[in-house]
């Protein structure tokens, strides 16, 4: 029942995102988004971590009716679980996405993520 529980928090919080700009006609200057994801972890990542925030800003340029390209960067913090340390990461992307319709659309980021917490470094992610 918690692991039900679990990952219909998961789901409900995977589809819901932030918009200023809902009902408002972008033009080709561009637009701001931004969004806060939680974080729960499981299997093994479990035993290193027992919460996650993620906050995410970004502004997308208009290529075409379909397309948008843009750039994106946020702030990730993990809690560590006893003994771990927490993680954090500032991930500096590219981004791309395609409008399918009116209310779907399909999207990515590609860049590098700044490890922001002792230890210094940092990684590809996409």
């Amino acid at each position: 029942m918690k692991k039900l529980f679990l990952l219909s928090a998961i789901a409900l919080f995977a589809v819901m995102t932030l918009n200023a700009q809902v009902g408002v006609d972008r033009d080709k200057n561009g637009q701001f988004y931004g969004g806060i994801q939680p974080g729960f972890p499981i299997g093994d990542s479990a035993d290193l971590t027992t919460f996650s925030i993620a906050i995410d800003l970004g502004y997308l340029f208009e290529l075409s009716d379909d397309f948008d390209a843009g750039v994106a960067s946020g702030y990730t913090h993990a809690s560590g679980e006893d003994g771990f340390d927490d993680f954090q990461f500032i991930p500096v992307a590219g981004s791309i996405y395609f409008n399918a319709s009116e209310s779907v659309s399909f999207g990515g980021d590609i860049g590098y993520a700044i490890n922001a917490g002792s230890g210094g470094g940092g990684d590809f992610y996409y």
